[in-house]
């Protein structure tokens, strides 16, 4: 049956791997092809009309996605309308406000700039103040039906809508269209990649590298980088409504300033990106030569960019119908964005000072520098088709070589913190060692903390396979996590377990001694003294070693997937209810030695079986992640400042330790009533006369069965010397003799009615839970 199965899963693997990818290339049809290249024709009759005309003479004309527009508002009516875009460009994308708003964050202003803003940075966003600025939705139809080809100019009409001045566009869709927020204030995250677009020519760069000097092809470069930019936008409130926008624009290296835009099927923006630049700066009233001097720059930087889209777009072989693209389209807002980037204060940084950082950041060799600044930038972001506008003030964040460097301390921290608990780990197995001191442990103690490592093993593979920096340091991080799991906490788990399991069947039922009115002094002892009535058993069936193991693996792995599952799903959640996920996520991890308070009450067991450098520092080490991730501002994981979790946690920690050093103190059930736990098995019993008459101990008295109580003794199988033993006479009932109360504690006698020392059975039983003369298990002590 077993190799059957093995067959079967085989066949399913190789048809698993030789069955073809969901991915496989689909040609395009004669249609889609023509369209295709109707498309591209029209892209580039839009980027030689581009090239060819100055700010002072550019329209948009028929450019996609610039068809209506705002038009010139009537005298004494304030009121926003929609209008048809023509060749007179009477029309614009901008509603007043907006434009006003972008152009005064277009400064020109000198100063000490970051030539690289390559990072991230952080901050809230404000929609408009009141109803009366709500904006227009302005219609951008994406339908190939709509198209009109005009091959004697190589240009595409599109057939304008009818359009209802009294339609703003409505609410209809807002949450299936990425980017169109509902909320009207929130959070933003811009992730900026600032640099020279790779696909520049190489042989342009190379004589760039060789010759020290800027070529003609790169003079449009020596004051613009290239921008792309990932936005994440948010609500504030909850952020379970997150928006990703990409956009690509320009970034001025000596003002500060960035421009970049959207580009999709139903929106041109590379294209009309110096057209909106111009119009932008002629509303700052910039003077004709400056604004001259940024639209050819735009248009210059901007070309590669247009004509690496049409190389992607024109690929025949391999392109994406124009309907698939229109389509994905339809379903994003397009966004516009105007930022301005603050000045590096100039008392602490010189030129020199921060040209030294951004080389050593860009390619590190050591050299020492001052600490870089941070990146902050304020500016707008306008969509026009969803008529969206958002104002982010003072956003600020770390640039992305800096951020890294955070990032690898950070992980190097935590890569120590695991070399430490896995150390800690292995010298509290050193010394519980036996099966005896094993079975003091509580496995579920044991199992929170090797999940915690598990937790982080799988998180540093995952960002290991999506190559996220630093991949060297997760590597490590991976390494040391999953040392922990699997060599030293799952091993000690299992030494736990099997030494556990002779427990399960060493607790028959408890009965009460003859001379059970007899009292107790040590702590934590019972009014009366239980002893065992044994009768001969069958031999119970213990599982092997391998059965243990593989339930054990397979409990915990299972516990660790339904871990790492509550966990993503809850940073998936809106926020309160991740808020309350994560008091629960971190308070039930915090309660690592719970478990061990209960199995030590339950054993009764006087002697700590945890060593206290190991319970100490494992929390500590446990606390500190939690610490930086909600008291650190700005942290790695980009957390929020929480100072109620961390000190619920070390309070709810400490309290553990407290009660663990109260059980050491004053007894294991020192505050739980003796009713609701078991009862403790006693191997001092105090011996009554009564007991020896009616032969409850068998033949261990038969040289006392004629009454003589001085006979009363035996020999120890350990070191087979005479056991003196303590008998309560009818004299005592009432009143023990206390010589003999601390007489009993000198001997010790199993369930199955066999005599040892106390310090011979006890040093048996740090080794190994049996009765050294028939082998039965034996309770703990």
């Amino acid at each position: 049956m077993e190799s059957v199965f093995r067959i079967i899963l085989f066949i399913m693997l190789m048809g698993l791997l030789m069955s073809p990818g969901g991915n496989r290339y689909t040609p395009l049809s004669r249609k889609e092809k023509r369209q295709l290249e109707q498309l591209v024709a029209n892209h580039k009759f839009q980027a030689d009309r581009l090239r060819n005309h100055n700010a002072h003479d550019y329209t948009f004309g028929n450019l996609t996605g610039f068809t209506f527009g705002y038009t010139k508002p009537r005298k004494g009516d304030k009121r926003q309308q929609l209008g048809c875009r023509d060749e007179g460009d009477k029309v614009s994308l901008f509603p007043q406000d907006v434009l006003n708003e972008a152009s005064s964050y277009w400064k020109n202003e000198k100063g000490l700039y970051l030539r690289n803003i390559s990072g991230v940075v952080r901050g809230d966003w404000t929609g408009p103040a009141n109803d009366t600025q709500k904006l227009l939705h302005i219609p951008m139809p994406v339908s190939q039906q709509n198209w009109t080809w005009h091959p004697h100019n190589h240009s595409v009409s599109i057939t304008p809508l009818p359009i209802d001045p009294d339609d703003d566009g409505g609410d209809e869709g807002e949450q299936r269209i990425n980017g169109n927020i509902t909320a009207v204030d929130g959070k933003v995250e811009l992730d900026f990649i600032d640099a020279i677009p790779s696909y520049v020519n190489q042989r342009i760069l190379s004589s760039y590298f060789a010759n020290h000097t800027v070529p003609k092809e790169l003079e449009a470069f020596a004051d613009v980088n290239v921008v792309t930019c990932t936005a994440q936008l948010m609500g504030q409130e909850s952020d379970s409504e997150l928006h990703t926008v990409v956009l690509r624009g320009l970034h001025f290296k000596h003002s500060g300033n960035v421009i970049m835009t959207t580009h999709s099927a139903k929106f041109w923006g590379y294209e009309a990106l110096a057209g909106m630049l111009a119009e932008i700066m002629q509303t700052a009233d910039r003077s004709r030569e400056s604004t001259d001097d940024a639209f050819n720059t735009t248009k210059e930087a901007m070309m590669p960019i247009i004509e690496r889209h049409l190389s992607i777009i024109g690929d025949t072989d391999q392109a994406v119908p124009v309907s698939e693209m229109e389509q994905e389209a339809a379903a994003s807002c397009e966004y516009i964005g105007v930022l301005h980037v603050d000045s590096v204060d100039a008392n602490q940084y010189s030129g020199i000072d921060l040209r030294n950082i951004e080389s050593e950041l860009q390619y590190p060799v050591g050299r020492p520098h001052k600490r870089p600044p941070r990146l902050q930038m304020s500016g707008v972001l306008y969509s026009p088709d969803c008529g969206k506008k958002m104002t982010v003030g003072d956003a600020k964040g770390l640039l992305w070589n800096a951020s890294l460097m955070k990032q690898n301390h950070v992980v190097v921290a935590v890569i120590f913190l695991g070399i430490i608990n896995t150390l800690l780990l292995a010298f509290q197995m050193q010394k519980a060692s036996t099966p005896s001191l094993c079975s003091r442990v509580s496995i579920w103690s044991i199992g929170v903390m090797s999940m915690m490592d598990g937790f982080m093993c799988m998180f540093s593979l995952m960002a290991i396979l999506y190559r996220t920096q630093p991949q060297l340091q997760f590597t490590a991080l991976a390494f040391v996590s999953f040392t922990y799991v699997s060599l030293f906490g799952l091993r000690f788990m299992l030494n736990i377990t099997l030494s556990q399991i002779p427990e399960e069947f060493a607790r028959p039922a408890a009965i009460q001694t003859p001379g059970g009115n007899a009292q107790d002094n040590t702590p934590g002892g019972d009014d009366t003294l239980p002893v065992t009535e044994t009768q001969p058993a069958a031999t119970p069936f213990i599982p092997s070693d391998a059965d243990v193991s593989t339930a054990l693996y397979g409990r915990f792995y299972f516990c660790l997937l339904a871990f790492v599952i509550v966990t993503t799903v809850t940073y998936g959640m809106t926020a309160p209810r991740r808020y309350v996920m994560e008091y629960v996520i971190v308070l039930g991890m915090a309660s690592l030695w719970l478990p061990q308070i209960y199995r030590t009450a339950y054993r009764g067991t006087q002697q700590a079986p945890l060593a206290w450098y190991f319970m100490i520092g494992s929390s500590f080490t446990r606390l500190l992640p939690l610490y930086y991730v909600c008291l650190v501002k700005d942290d790695v994981f980009r957390h929020r400042i929480d100072r109620i979790l961390p000190t619920l946690a070390t309070l709810w920690i400490a309290l553990q330790l407290f009660v663990i050093y109260a059980q050491h103190k004053f007894g294991p059930r020192f505050i739980l009533p003796q009713h609701i736990l078991p009862p403790i098995y006693d191997y001092h019993p105090i011996i009554s006369q009564d007991d020896i008459e009616s032969g409850s101990y068998g033949a261990l008295f038969e040289n006392a069965a004629n009454g003589s109580l001085e006979d009363a003794h035996t020999d120890c199988s350990i070191c087979m010397n005479p056991v003196e033993l303590v008998v309560q006479t009818s004299d005592e009932q009432n009143n023990m003799d206390p010589a003999k109360l601390v007489a009993r504690r000198q001997y010790m006698i199993t369930p199955c009615r066999h005599v040892f020392h106390t310090d011979c059975m006890s040093n048996w039983m740090i080794r190994k839970l049996q009765c050294p003369v028939c082998r039965n298990p034996l309770p703990p002590m």
